[in-house]
Parts: C-alpha cells; structure tokens; sequence
C-alpha cells in the first residue's frame, strides 16, 4: 500500500506543478512606484526664426549637467511565465528655464520680436499614461530577473504660466489650448523579489515623442503662441532620451 502512496504521489507531483498559476507565490499584480533619473541633454535658450513668418525654427540651446527627474505608478499583471502586461500614470508638473528669444537675426522679412517672451520661467501641467509589455528571459514559474520593457506613452499639458516683458501672463489659460504627444520608451532592466513581498527592478531606458521630430514643422493659428509650444515640446521630448530606472513594487494578489 505505501508502495501504491508512492506512486500515485510521484505521478501527481508533475501535474500539480503544471498548474500552479503564473506569478510568484500564485500572486499576479503588482503596484510600483517607478523613478527615472536622466541627464539634461539642452538647457533651451530661445528659438530663432531663420525664415521669417511661419519659417523653420532653430532651437538654440546649451548642454547641461543638471538631470531630469520623472515618478510614476504602475499596475503590473503578469499574463506567463516570461511576460507581463501594465499600465502606468505620471503627473506633469515642471519648469521650464526659457531665458532669452531671438527673431530674424538677418533681417529678412517677416515678423520680428524684439522682446523676451519667456524671461524667467515656464511652468507645464498635466499628465502622461502609458500601456506596457515586459519579456524575462527566465523561464521560471515567476517572471523575474533580466527583462526587457516596451512602452507607448500618450501626453497632455497645459502651458500654465509664462513671462511676457518680465510680467506674468495669463493669457495660456485662455488663449493656448492643451498640448499633448505620443511617446514611447524601451527599458533593459533586471527584477528580484525580497522578503517575498517586494521587487525591486533596476535598468536603463531609452525612448522619444513624435511631436519631439515633427515639431519643426508645426504650425498654429496663433503666431503669438508657437514658439512657446515648440518649446514645451522640446522640453518633454528630451526627458525621455535616456534614463536611468529603479522601481520598487509591492505584490498584491
């Protein structure tokens, strides 16, 4: 009889492994609260108008030591052994340092201002949300260790405050209507699990915005207001460069 135990227990084993859930612990979702941290590439200067009119703009800019920093939470549910799918939100609220602006250095015709339109700062409002995929290289039960992470990203902010001849300008509220960008990011990172509650993920990420390579071209019903777009979308489509990224996640069922 033990020897019958015995064998029927050996045979079992393989299907109750089987069938054990994906995750870690048969837990599946996991909340993470993500930071990147990335360099500065241009500290923006202003924009000048080399055609005049609505003409191509050159960004005039400087390199920078400081560093972009950007949180966000995300929901993460793994669907397999080697993959998971999430979704994840950031708040967007910064400052923009925008200090000087030059129109039609040549004189060519077209319109020219000769003043500062953003002395001072800018400040940008709103949020981004984004869908993932991450793939483990580890075939294991749990999907942890070496992954890579595909992102979309969508974006919508509002230019919330800017200087206009060294006075504060109200006229975004009213006059200039959200901006918004699609984005995405590629992360190679690893991921490990402690005191069999927490993860831990650390790697590196690059990405861009469309409106970051279009942005040259756009073209708005207010001549007033375009440079200041531009520059808003220049400031976002940097962050995203290349960053360097740690979450730390809680698992939850």
């Amino acid at each position: 009889m033990k020897r019958l135990y015995l064998i029927l227990f050996i045979l079992i084993i393989p299907f109750i492994s089987v069938a054990q859930p994906a995750g870690y612990l048969g837990k599946r979702f996991t909340l993470s609260y993500d930071q990147l941290a990335g360099p500065n590439y241009f500290n923006l200067i202003g924009l000048t108008n080399i055609k005049g009119g609505y003409g191509v703009e050159q960004i005039v800019s400087e390199t920078s030591a400081n560093l972009n920093y950007t949180g966000s939470i995300s929901l993460d549910y793994v669907v397999g052994k080697t993959k998971s799918r999430g979704v994840s939100f950031s708040p967007i609220n910064q400052t923009i340092y925008f200090t000087d602006y030059i129109a039609n250095p040549n004189n060519v015709s077209g319109y020219y201002y000769s003043d500062n339109p953003f002395l001072n700062n800018t400040k940008l409002k709103g949020f981004t949300i984004g869908a993932f995929v991450k793939y483990f290289k580890s075939k294991s039960i749990a999907p942890l260790g070496t992954f890579y992470k595909f992102e979309l990203l969508y974006s919508s902010f509002n230019i919330s405050t800017f200087y206009r001849n060294g006075e504060i300008s109200d006229k975004s509220k009213t006059q200039i209507e959200p901006l918004s960008s699609l984005g995405f990011s590629v992360t190679y990172g690893k991921s490990r699990i402690i005191w069999n509650k927490v993860v831990v993920s650390t790697g590196i990420s690059v990405g861009g915005t469309l409106n970051f390579f279009t942005m040259y071209f756009t073209k708005s019903d207010s001549y007033e207001f375009r440079e200041i777009k531009i520059a808003a979308q220049f400031w976002h489509g940097q962050k995203l460069f290349y960053n360097f990224y740690l979450g730390i996640g809680f698992l939850l069922f």
